[in-house]
């Protein structure tokens, strides 16, 4: 029976100095408290503006889940994008509140 894998030559991407948690980019958040503008001062009056917001925070949520779970591979606990996940998720769902007064 072989002895153990000898996996000290493999490297380790959490070891790294260069590994940078996943961050929602700059634009993104700019997107985001726009969202939160239009939500807090009732500007949304058509479905489209509301839908193309809907598409862009899904598409950011897919981003930051894949993240995460890139990240959980390699044995870090990104606190900050499961924060900024949950609120996201929140503003899908007052959009699509919304979205069905709207319908």
């Amino acid at each position: 029976m072989a002895g153990p894998i000898d996996t000290s030559g493999i490297a380790n991407p959490a070891d790294s100095h260069e590994y940078q948690d996943f961050e929602i980019p700059l634009e993104a958040r700019e997107n985001i408290k726009e969202i939160e503008r239009c939500l807090a001062k009732s500007l949304y009056k058509n479905e489209r503006m509301i839908r193309d917001h809907i598409d862009l925070l899904e598409n950011l949520d897919t981003e930051a889940s894949n993240a995460l779970q890139n990240e959980a591979r390699i044995g870090r606990n990104n606190v900050t994008l499961k924060h900024d996940m949950e609120h996201i998720r929140s503003l899908l769902k007052q959009l699509e509140l919304k979205l069905n007064e709207l319908s």
